[in-house]
């Protein structure tokens, strides 16, 4: 069996653009019993990972914004914006409250709006992790790279050991050409999170075009490890983990019940 170089490494940038060009996740409103401080890292963690945060002070005004976060999750979107700018009528400054506006007005396209409210809430806290993220996944969606790029940087280091962060990070990374950077984001990744199959799916291919034939190879059977179910992006790994052994001039044993 014959393989060219060329094939496979077409056969990468095709799997890695089915990465960069995947859906959205939907927006995730969580209340007061998921905080920011303890996170819980899907299986399978997917790009722009919405949160909301609770509001601090009195009980009346946490209960408000509870009944606000209970309509915002139901789909009550323009009730929940209602109460949320009443909230900000009181006082505002309130980065929690202006974080999930924000995430209302972008799911109802009203961009503007969106990124003012983003703003609103950094001006008054910069280092608010959540706001960081759900703007960055707002620039993301506008192809706003390099902004998107730099409120993640500032996620990560506000909170460091949530995996998400590091992996979107990675994606505008690869967005802005720095190969490199991606590679170092991805493999934190890993780290935080070793079961976070696209991380290593991205890493593949990534290793694939710089030359590291084995490392890309690797990356790609832990990918398919951790998701072994028939999907558009694993036969295309599959593919490419076929080619690349061929490339390598080796036939690499693996063990039973492994891809």
């Amino acid at each position: 069996m014959k393989v060219s170089t060329t094939r496979t490494k077409q056969g990468s940038k095709i799997l890695l653009w089915l990465f960069l060009t995947a859906p959205l996740a939907a927006q995730q409103v969580q209340d007061n019993s998921a905080s920011t401080a303890s996170r819980s890292e899907s299986s399978k963690p997917s790009l722009a990972f919405q949160k909301t945060r609770p509001a601090s002070p009195t009980r009346e005004s946490i209960d408000f914004f509870a009944s606000a976060v209970r309509l915002h999750k139901s789909g009550e979107l323009e009730a929940a914006a209602d109460l949320y700018n009443r909230m900000l009528t009181e006082s505002s400054r309130l980065p929690e409250v202006r974080n999930n506006l924000a995430m209302i007005y972008q799911a109802l396209g009203r961009t503007d709006k969106a990124r003012r409210e983003y703003e609103e809430a950094l001006r008054i806290e910069p280092s608010f992790d959540v706001a960081l993220n759900n703007y960055a996944t707002l620039l993301y969606a506008l192809a706003d790279f390099s902004h998107a790029q730099k409120c993640w940087e500032k996620a990560t280091q506000a909170s460091p050991l949530d995996s998400s962060y590091w992996f979107n990070l990675a994606l505008t990374y690869v967005r802005t050409d720095q190969g490199a950077k991606a590679v170092s984001a991805l493999n934190q990744v890993t780290i935080l999170n070793p079961r976070h199959s696209m991380a290593y799916s991205v890493l593949g291919v990534l290793k694939r075009e710089s030359g590291d034939l084995k490392g890309a190879l690797e990356a790609f059977n832990q990918h398919l490890i951790l998701s072994p179910d028939p999907t558009s992006e694993t036969s295309a790994i599959r593919t490419q983990t076929a080619d690349l052994r061929v490339l390598l001039g080796k036939h690499l044993s693996i063990p039973p019940n492994q891809p």
